[in-house]
């Protein structure tokens, strides 16, 4: 009995490293910086600018459903805005981002690629969200994601705000292989104690 609470631990424990994360950028402070970095659950991102800072801003007053924090491309002086890109310190299978806007300028189509750590692209998702107001999201699956790219091709480019980001790891060989010894003790502790 003991052997099989030991293993179930080890089984839930190992599936909990897989498990989905969410960065939210509630611990960053209002501003442009270079890069933002929050890290959940053992996993770091870093946002950045494509070319340019990463504005972190408050879209709570547009609309229910956001933090009080959000992130976008930062273009700078002239109000231009630059494609957002998030980079993951673990190889992930999914990313689902969240994005939105509350104001009545056409952002055109929302576009995220991702790509894996050889910048060759593995997957690629579009939203049309034009005059659009609230949350939507898109969601991205590949074995091998190691970052992404996201904008808009709107009359004011790339003026969509990205949050609530939840991604889910790629288990590591030593996981797979534990998950596998453990359902395999398992399986032989139940048929040793059904031939009992």
């Amino acid at each position: 009995m003991k052997t099989r609470l030991a293993l179930a631990s080890l089984l839930l424990t190992t599936c909990a490293i897989s498990s989905a994360q969410t960065f939210d950028w509630e611990n960053l402070s209002l501003g442009s910086f270079s890069s933002v970095v929050q890290t959940v659950g053992g996993i770091t991102a870093t946002g950045t600018g494509v070319g340019a800072n990463v504005q972190v801003l408050d879209m709570t007053f547009a609309f229910a459903g956001f933090g009080t924090r959000s992130i976008y491309g930062d273009g700078g002086a002239g109000g231009n805005r630059v494609p957002l890109r998030v980079d993951f310190s673990a190889v992930l299978s999914q990313v689902r981002v969240e994005f939105g806007d509350g104001g009545n300028d056409d952002d055109g189509t929302v576009t995220i690629t991702a790509f894996n750590s050889s910048d060759v692209q593995v997957d690629q998702e579009s939203f049309a969200f034009g005059f659009n107001t609230g949350i939507e999201s898109l969601t991205l699956d590949a074995p091998d994601i190691s970052y992404i790219v996201g904008g808009t091709n709107g009359s004011i480019v790339n003026s969509v705000a990205f949050d609530n980001m939840s991604v889910t790891p790629v288990p590591e060989p030593a996981s797979i292989i534990a998950i596998g010894a453990g359902l395999a003790a398992l399986a032989a502790s139940r048929r040793r104690n059904s031939a009992a």
